[in-house]
């Protein structure tokens, strides 16, 4: 679809991203206009939520600290991910047959590391 827009022409394509970004921009007021709206007329859902916060996880800083050592792991997954994707296409092209094929490494440079390791996990400590 998107490539068809650019066929149209750029400015097309501007303009169908300026309607896009609009949109999410006018859902995201919409959402956050409820969100607000809720809590100005049910004020007590603030400190219910506070306390069910501090309740099930104890102390605050404990809290954000968890979050700070979780969120890298989320990112890091992503690469993983990414990582076996390329090894398995690799793979893949092995068994065909296809290892000299246009877009395969060149035999004359080093193979690339395939250790089964996400390259953030290669890096030195």
């Amino acid at each position: 679809m998107l490539g068809g827009v650019f066929l149209r022409g750029f400015t097309e394509a501007i303009g169908v991203a300026v309607a896009l970004v609009a949109a999410y921009l006018l859902l995201n007021v919409v959402v956050i206009g409820v969100g607000l709206w809720q809590i100005a007329t049910h004020p007590h859902v603030v400190p219910d939520w506070t306390d069910a916060l501090t309740r099930t996880h104890g102390d605050p800083i404990a809290m954000i600290a968890v979050s700070l050592m979780v969120f890298p792991s989320l990112g890091a997954g992503h690469v993983r991910l990414r990582d076996r994707c390329r090894r398995d296409a690799a793979r893949a092209r092995e068994r065909r047959g296809h290892g000299s094929q246009p877009g395969s490494p060149d035999p004359g440079h080093a193979a690339p590391v395939d250790d089964g390791r996400a390259d953030h996990e290669r890096l030195p400590r």
